[in-house]
């Protein structure tokens, strides 16, 4: 047996995953979720740098933090 056959039957098992049944993600074919709930398709997004939006994107996050950082900083000065 090759090695990608031998990766593939253990992904497959399902005594080989391990947790919670809460925390799994994805529901089998017509069940629900636990509880009901679904995962927030939120939670999956990643910004792409390969893209210029994404480059974008994170260097508005690093300007923001920067400013309240810097605004932070100020303030604890001007107490002093």
């Amino acid at each position: 047996m090759d090695r990608d056959a031998r990766n593939l039957r253990a992904w497959q098992t399902r005594s080989n995953w391990i947790g919670p049944a809460l925390a799994r993600p994805v529901p089998r074919e017509g069940r629900r979720p636990p509880l009901g709930a679904e995962v927030a398709r939120v939670l999956g997004w990643t910004v792409n740098l390969a893209r210029s939006g994404g480059l974008a994107i994170l260097a508005g996050l690093a300007v923001a933090v920067g400013l309240l950082v810097a605004a932070h900083l100020l303030r604890a000065l001007a107490e002093v």
